[in-house]
């Protein structure tokens, strides 16, 4: 049989995206469209498969490398500040980046923006991918509300030494 230029992973169960590989060079131009024509098919699977995995959009990971980073911060997911690195002694892959309805959105409205009219496959692909996230209701959290301040320095024991009298 024919062997796939390009291929990725969706673990339902795991809620995770990972394995992204391609047989071009990563210097090919070809490369990272073809890792996402595949992130794009993990994502309509993802999409159709939430109503049975009891889960949301923002609940799906994805285990990005350098090169795979790219793809999937251009459709939406954002990058962990602290990955999850016991996932390691598990034997899993380490979950570097979220998904995230509002950026997903955007994202997949700008490709549809500048896809060529007479590609009608590409633009068929990416609006059943946007219809799909605009079904999913929006993320808990979004109340309006400001986040909480960001302490000013990063030393956990600064709490204690306030209250201490240090």
């Amino acid at each position: 049989g024919e062997v796939p230029l390009a291929a990725g992973r969706l673990r339902v169960g795991a809620r995770m995206v990972e394995r992204f590989s391609c047989s071009l060079p990563k210097e090919d131009p070809r490369h990272l469209e073809l890792l996402g024509l595949v992130l794009d098919s993990l994502l309509l699977a993802w999409l159709q498969a939430l109503p049975t995995a009891a889960a949301g959009f923002e609940e799906l990971g994805a285990a990005a490398n350098l090169h795979s980073a790219a793809v999937v911060e251009r459709v939406g997911f954002a990058e962990l500040e602290s990955p999850d690195l016991t996932s390691l002694g598990r034997g899993e892959p380490i979950r570097t980046h979220g998904a995230r309805l509002p950026a997903a959105i955007v994202a997949y409205e700008h490709r549809l923006a500048r896809l060529d009219a007479g590609d009608v496959e590409a633009r068929a692909a990416a609006q059943r991918i946007l219809d799909a996230l605009r079904a999913q209701e929006a993320p808990a959290g979004g109340s309006g509300e400001a986040a909480p301040p960001v302490a000013e320095d990063d030393d956990p024991w600064s709490a204690m030494r306030a209250s201490s009298g240090y």
